[in-house]
């Protein structure tokens, strides 16, 4: 009988756009230390969720997005943010501008 490899994997949280059910959960975009900077980094983008439209877009599901986290492994652990300055980097480099208007 074979066993399989043991590997090291690190707990942490990811962050994905989730849409209530009305639409499919979206891929995690970025990983953090912990459960509590994972609700800190979700209320910071839920205080305008369609802000963020590059996190998560399902076209016609805007109304429903909010951003939620889940538990996951990573094996590696320099690309878990370990505060929030060095998790919102992963946000700030795909923030969408906000201007809808078509010229």
């Amino acid at each position: 009988m074979s066993v399989a490899d043991v590997v090291l994997a690190y707990p942490c949280f990811g962050i994905y756009a989730d849409y209530d059910a009305n639409a499919p959960d979206t891929e995690t975009y970025f990983v953090v230390a912990t459960k509590e900077l994972a609700e800190e980094v979700c209320a910071k983008l839920n205080e305008n969720p369609r802000k963020w439209g590059n996190l998560g877009f399902v076209d016609g599901w805007e109304h429903a997005k909010s951003f939620s986290s889940r538990p996951e492994l990573r094996e590696d652990a320099t690309t878990i943010a370990t505060n929030l300055e060095t998790a919102w980097v992963n946000v700030e480099e795909d923030e969408d501008d906000g201007d809808d208007d078509e010229d």
